[in-house]
């Protein structure tokens, strides 16, 4: 699948979002380690016939700053889901 750039109205709406909000408020993060029990070996949860119900190995690509197509409050909110 072709991946287009993101339409300059895209862009400029994550860009307002992201001027916004207060991304540099990290107390989200400190809370989410705080409260972080562990790390599953294996990242797929499965059912009792062994299909895989959940991957958590699916939102790896989940670093660093959001991408312009990516609204940047979901991007963070990733984040924290994935820590």
């Amino acid at each position: 699948m072709q991946q287009r750039e993101p339409e300059a109205s895209i862009r400029a709406a994550h860009a307002a979002a992201l001027a916004a909000l207060p991304f540099d408020d990290t107390d989200d993060f400190a809370a989410a380690d705080r409260g972080f029990i562990g790390t599953l070996d294996d990242p797929q949860i499965r059912n009792d016939k062994g299909e895989v119900v959940w991957d958590a190995s699916t939102y790896d690509f989940v670093q660093g700053e959001a991408p312009e197509s990516v609204n940047p409050s979901l991007w963070r909110q990733s984040k924290l889901a994935a820590t």
